[in-house]
């Protein structure tokens, strides 16, 4: 007998105070035919936990002895069910609430009887942008109207009562944070029958650049880059940013900004042409104002993204390793609001942007990424197959998410009656009453015979008594 049990994460949700999984299976085992011996051999294939070889008593046991998971299994239980009814002729049980779209007289699959009670964060975003602010997507598959959520970061906490949408509809909600920090968490304060999409984690990511100034720079700028450098602190992750002089001397494994001298620049005047890019973005031009200096060495096959009267100002060269060329200057321009914006949008795209907050999903999991808080379930979910913050061997966090992923339950009983007919594998693929019926009929001929023989040696004893 093969039996597969689905003990992903819509699966792994509460019933009864115990896994559906387990539930189900449990119900499975009480629909067997009863002329099924409990020492039947099964092949226990669970997705993802692995594989057993136990017997249809101790069946209950072992798969009680499964842990939870939170991932989305359907891929994995399909391509089990249909490499079982490939390699062989027996019937095969599967319990899961997944729709398989699979047909075969050799497939039995069992259903949980109900849905879990659930309300999920699917979804959790933070900004930094105009306000610190966090937005969060709950679905609501129950009866309740109202939930309790935490919305936690750095110092900042808020704690409130969210109206649930309708049963089987999602809702965005946004609120407002007196700060940000390295990590968000939003988190259900009461629990439910699925714990796995209760808690929902945001870190951020991306580190800063290691500034690194090999050519003279004017007091301003160097202030400036003092200034960005104490507000986005590099790390032991963060990968260097040369500022140059010349061309020739940016480096070749890594991005870099050249900073045209003063000895190569000419004065210049007249209106300002930008392009539409990350560099020249949210800069008001107009304040630079009167005449400004412009070097003529402009990098051949870069990108004009600034320029005047058809001569470059500044140019970008694009790809894995971002560069850009600033070949002006002026004297009062450092002074203004524009001037810190230029060089922050400069400096992030260069890097490669400023840290975001991301979270990835339960499949983006390395070996050696550790959980930090490990639930409070017994057994505990494997390694990876949890959500929550996982910290990787370079000292970075990584916050794991479980998936979008909707329970569902039996629409009808006919597995019931199909599970009461199935054949069991321990005889060849016939079924028990079909072979006893056969010891039956092969009981009786045997009697027959025995009892024509017994006739038989009668007639010929009387036989001989008369000669």
């Amino acid at each position: 007998m093969c039996v597969i049990v689905d003990s992903g994460m819509s699966m792994s949700a509460m019933d009864q105070g115990v896994p559906r999984f387990l539930t189900t299976t449990r119900r499975t085992i009480g629909q067997l035919p009863p002329n099924i011996p409990p020492q039947t051999s099964v092949d226990l294939i669970v997705i993802p936990a692995g594989g057993w070889q136990t017997t249809l008593r101790d069946l209950p046991d072992v798969v009680a002895s499964i842990p939870v998971s939170a991932i989305d299994s359907r891929a994995a239980v399909i391509a089990a069910v249909q490499n079982q009814l490939a390699s062989g002729s027996r019937p095969v049980i599967v319990v899961s609430d997944e729709p398989l779209g699979i047909a075969s007289d050799r497939l039995v699959q069992v259903y949980p009887s109900r849905i879990p009670d659930d309300v999920g964060i699917i979804h959790l975003a933070a900004s930094e942008s105009a306000r610190p602010q966090v937005m969060f997507r709950l679905r609501n598959e129950s009866s309740r109207k109202t939930a309790p959520i935490r919305i936690s970061s750095g110092t900042a906490k808020v704690e409130r009562d969210v109206e649930l949408p309708p049963n089987g509809q999602e809702r965005d909600y946004f609120i407002d944070m007196n700060e940000l920090g390295e990590k968000v968490i939003a988190e259900l304060t009461t629990g439910d029958d699925q714990p796995a999409n209760d808690r929902r984690w945001l870190v951020r990511e991306g580190s800063n650049p290691r500034i690194e100034i090999r050519a003279p720079v004017s007091p301003s700028l160097r202030r400036m880059l003092d200034v960005y450098t104490k507000n986005r602190p590099p790390d032991a992750a963060s990968r260097p940013l040369a500022i140059v002089g010349r061309i020739e001397d940016l480096p070749a494994d890594s991005p870099g900004i050249v900073v045209a001298t003063n000895d190569s620049m000419q004065p210049a005047r007249g209106p300002i042409a930008a392009v539409d890019h990350p560099v020249t973005q949210n800069v008001n031009w107009s304040s630079i104002t009167g005449e400004f200096q412009m070097s003529g060495n402009a990098p051949q096959g870069w990108t004009t993204v600034l320029s005047t009267g058809g001569k470059v100002m500044v140019a970008v060269q694009e790809g894995a390793i971002r560069r850009a060329w600033i070949g002006f200057d002026q004297t009062n321009w450092p002074g203004t609001t524009d001037f810190v914006i230029f060089w922050a949008n400069v400096l992030n795209w260069c890097a490669a942007g400023a840290p975001h907050f991301v979270s990835h999903p339960l499949a983006d999991w390395r070996d050696d990424w550790k959980l930090l808080e490990v639930p409070a379930i017994s057994p505990p979910p494997a390694a990876g197959q949890w959500p929550g913050i996982y910290r990787s061997p370079d000292g970075a966090d990584h916050a794991l998410n479980a998936p979008n992923v909707r329970a569902s339950a039996a629409s009808n009983d006919d597995w019931k009656a199909r599970l009461a007919a199935m054949r069991d594998t321990t005889t060849g693929g016939r079924s028990i009453a079909h072979l006893l019926m056969l010891l039956a009929v092969g009981l009786i001929a045997a009697a027959a015979l025995t009892l024509d023989s017994q006739s038989r040696l009668r007639k010929t004893a009387n036989a001989g008594s008369t000669m």
